[in-house]
């Protein structure tokens, strides 16, 4: 932070007022990060009880009835990670690979065919606001369709 100095002050006085300022601009980031943790644990705990609730009353399908509200959370907090992190968790998630995904691979290289197959690779924002912007009852599941994406953009270089 540059603060403005009149002439009559010495450049320690400015110096030290600078140092409290920093000091408390990193206290203010703290406690602000804190307090969305706080918010953010919050509401995760809301929509955790609002699919249960959902499981209850509509079965294993309770899913596909997510409110706007839970779409529009979980787009922004997807859309806060940068593209090569979200690539890169669909790539290393381990829960991805069940026997339905042959070409993927955990442990290995993954097949040519599979679109997390590079080593490093991006989920753009577009295909993030694609994917929440299909109601949720008619949405497929969110690898196959990164992986749908990610595949276009590959074969598309080749």
């Amino acid at each position: 932070m540059k603060i403005f100095k009149p002439n009559n002050i010495s450049n320690k006085s400015v110096n030290e007022l600078n140092e409290r300022l920093n000091v408390l601009e990193e206290k203010f980031k703290v406690i602000a990060s804190e307090r969305e943790r706080k918010a953010n644990d919050e509401i995760e705990a809301r929509f955790a009880k609002m699919r249960e609730e959902r499981k209850k009353t509509m079965g294993p399908d309770g899913w596909k009835y997510e409110t706007p509200e839970e779409d529009a959370y979980y787009m922004q907090k997807e859309l806060k990670e940068p593209p090569e992190s979200r690539y890169k968790y669909f790539k290393d998630a381990p829960y991805w690979h069940s026997p339905e995904n042959v070409n993927h691979s955990h442990n290995g290289p993954c097949a040519p065919e599979c679109p997390f197959s590079e080593p490093n690779g991006r989920i753009e924002d577009e295909d993030v606001k694609a994917y929440y912007s299909i109601p949720p009852a008619q949405r497929p599941g969110c690898f196959e369709f990164y992986g749908q994406r990610v595949m276009k953009r590959k074969l598309v270089r080749m």
